[in-house]
């Protein structure tokens, strides 16, 4: 939240995570609840009992992110 509210006083702050890069992204989800496009995953009446494998995988050029100059 700190780096937020310094970014939105027009503040150039670093940002207090690592950067990494990936194509392909494995991670483990031990049945919390994740939040894809607004909507919850898994669905309420579609609760996962055992932990379950997700594979996010970004083609080349398939996601940019801008910024407005200032």
């Amino acid at each position: 939240m700190q780096y937020l509210d310094a970014r939105l006083a027009g503040q150039r702050v670093k940002f207090p995570l690592p950067l990494r890069r990936f194509r392909k992204l494995n991670i483990v989800w031990e049945n919390s609840t994740l939040h894809f496009d607004d909507k919850v995953w898994p669905s309420k009446n579609k609760k996962a009992k055992t932990p379950s494998d997700i594979e996010i995988m970004v083609k080349p050029s398939a996601l940019v992110i801008l910024q407005p100059g200032r």
